[in-house]
């Protein structure tokens, strides 16, 4: 009795898990299974696209005017290593250069790096001011070879426009001397706040040590430079979903 009993546990067991079996292989070839599957693969996109954005916040963001930066070099290239878990996972160059009284920025990017899928990220940006004024920046930047932004920022007679492929709009934005690029290539002394391009809005500077800046970007995402001699020498950026470092590559 003890045997059948065991037997007939065995075989509803089997019935069970042959059933569930078939549920799953059921599952899996229909329109609801393929209709979740494509909203997480782009979910896991859109998170990817947020992480980038939290990368690229800093150095990818528009290269406005500052005197101390053209005074001291009037031609100079950066390199920064990106690193998240003492891994390497891509570098950003800076190269500045004078021409006349315009001051030109050519910025390349080029990440990649794993979460939940691979994905490289290629950026390339270009940044002209005129007398400490930004008169002309581009960026360009793809996701896995698909193109994510587009635009281009023009200044005349007083005004800026943002332009797309779509459209032309006008940015309600005052003459920008200082932008989030000046803390890459000179301690911000005396700087309050800086433009960002990503949020289209300036961001406050705050000096929280001794040769430390830190600025917030937005809820729960910051960056924190580190000086010495005047020199960048660490970029910790913070956010709740990503944190890598930046550490400039010595010449």
């Amino acid at each position: 009795m003890k045997h059948f009993e065991k037997n007939k546990n065995t075989l509803l067991f089997s019935g069970k898990a042959f059933g569930l079996g078939l549920y799953f292989s059921t599952f899996k070839t229909s329109n609801l299974y393929k209709h979740l599957l494509i909203k997480f693969l782009l979910n896991t996109e859109n998170f990817i696209q947020k992480l980038i954005v939290i990368i690229l916040l800093f150095p990818l963001s528009n290269a406005y005017g500052y005197s101390d930066i053209n005074s001291k070099e009037p031609n100079k290239s950066l390199t920064y290593n990106i690193i998240r878990k003492d891994e390497v996972i891509g570098k950003i160059e800076i190269n500045q250069t004078t021409s006349g009284d315009s001051i030109i920025y050519n910025i390349e990017s080029d990440i990649k790096g794993r979460f939940i899928l691979k994905f490289k990220v290629v950026g390339k940006e270009k940044y002209i001011y005129k007398n400490g004024t930004l008169v002309y920046s581009s960026l360009y930047r793809t996701l896995n070879n698909k193109v994510k932004t587009n635009h281009n920022i023009l200044y005349n007679q007083g005004e800026y426009t943002l332009q797309t492929p779509e459209k032309i709009s006008p940015l309600n934005i005052e003459n920008i001397k200082c932008n989030l690029m000046i803390l890459y290539v000179n301690e911000p002394i005396g700087v309050k706040s800086v433009f960002c391009d990503n949020q289209q809005q300036m961001v406050k500077v705050k000096l929280i040590g001794k040769g430390i800046y830190k600025v917030e970007l937005s809820r729960g995402k910051y960056n924190i430079f580190h000086y010495e001699n005047g020199r960048c020498v660490k970029i910790n950026a913070v956010s709740p979903l990503f944190d890598v470092t930046l550490i400039p590559v010595q010449p």
